[in-house]
């Protein structure tokens, strides 16, 4: 667990046995979601059900669920932050959303970032693979 993570669980109140989840049908959420085709909300709520589960770090659902159209700071653009587009619904194919960001930190010889990004593809990439084969 790397300092920023480790700062986090030391900030983040203990859950108790009989709490619940911070998002409500955590694994509804995980057995039904499509990685290919989510809103951010959807998307949002898929990562921390995986930061829940152990599967990502706090400081990775925080960087990939960032939103600059959230943002309470206005000059942040939006425009050219997400690589790809959303469908005429709003959704995206978040893989092929992670993959663009890992090439652009590599163009951009953001070689943290790039690693983040490839860590973060190949965490979900085997989560989904091992949910498929349930």
């Amino acid at each position: 667990m790397n300092s920023v993570d480790q700062m986090i669980q030391n900030i983040r109140p203990k859950k108790a046995e009989n709490t619940t989840s911070l998002i409500p049908n955590k694994s509804t959420i995980l057995e039904n979601f499509n990685i290919n085709k989510a809103n951010h909300k959807q998307f949002c709520e898929y990562a921390m059900a995986l930061t829940e589960k152990g599967v990502l770090t706090f400081r990775e659902y925080a960087i990939i669920t960032f939103n600059p159209e959230l943002s309470p700071q206005k000059k942040i653009s939006s425009e050219n932050y997400f690589c790809t587009k959303k469908d005429s619904k709003g959704n995206v194919n978040w893989l092929k959303e992670f993959e663009a960001r890992a090439s652009r930190a590599k163009k951009y010889n953001n070689e943290d970032l790039y690693q983040l990004y490839l860590n973060v593809l190949s965490k979900i990439h085997t989560y989904e693979n091992q949910k498929k084969n349930f």
